[in-house]
């Protein structure tokens, strides 16, 4: 920097910059009117507002379509009541024919034991017969001895 430029150089508080800058808004600002305009002929800034006639019209928009998302969820509801039924009834099939298949090996299972329970007495009857036999032949043989 040459002499002729740090003459023209102002010196400046750093606070000054900073004040002025920061209470420097950076958007423009804008003038709120009355809605009638200053008069009671009307007009003005009316973009908050709506007539009763679009209102009404985007009432009537709104309630047919909560009237239509009824009418979906109910026919929804219906399907996945007859889903849940059929599944059910699969379910319940499935259960009754697993009863019936539980109820036959059962059967089946009581039917082998009682053969086995059969068995085993005839055994033990011809071992305790095999025992006891002799035991009383030689007791009857000792009695006849004396």
């Amino acid at each position: 920097m040459n002499n002729d430029e740090k003459n023209n150089v102002i010196p400046m508080r750093p606070n000054d910059f900073k004040d002025a800058y920061l209470n420097t808004s950076s958007l423009p600002k804008r003038e709120r009117s009355d809605y009638n305009g200053g008069n009671d002929g009307g007009g003005g800034n009316m973009d908050d507002h709506v007539t009763h006639r679009e209102l009404d019209k985007a009432m009537e928009s709104l309630q047919k379509d909560i009237k239509l998302s009824q009418a979906e969820t109910s026919k929804q509801i219906t399907e996945l009541s007859g889903k849940i039924d059929t599944i059910q009834s699969n379910v319940t099939g499935k259960i009754d024919k697993a009863n019936s298949d539980l109820s036959g090996k059962i059967n089946a299972l009581e039917t082998s034991v009682g053969g086995l329970s059969k068995i085993t007495w005839w055994i033990m009857g011809i071992i305790s017969a095999g025992i006891i036999v002799p035991f009383v032949i030689l007791l009857v043989k000792t009695i006849f001895k004396l």
